[in-house]
């Protein structure tokens, strides 16, 4: 009975090891006027070639959470602007 408590905890140390390493990225920027400087308002940031995306915020800033580690490309659009 002894071994088997011991080997449950040694499996509980190595999965949770494996949990805690798991790594997420997160993506955060704030969307500005190029020429005024103003902060946009409502413009939407897209990781291309996915549906993961979010809005800027009343200060334009933008939040993308649970990203896999890597390189991404970012589209952003707003009614008037330019891709």
């Amino acid at each position: 009975m002894l071994k088997i408590t011991h080997l449950t905890i040694v499996l509980f140390f190595c999965l949770a090891g494996n949990i805690v390493l798991a790594q997420s990225g997160n993506i955060r920027g704030i969307i500005k006027d190029s020429r005024s400087g103003e902060t946009i308002v409502g413009a939407n940031v897209i990781i291309e070639e996915t549906t993961i995306g979010a809005s800027s915020g009343v200060d334009g800033s933008y939040h993308i959470s649970n990203l896999q580690p890597g390189k991404y490309n970012l589209l952003v659009t707003f009614v008037s602007y330019h891709k």
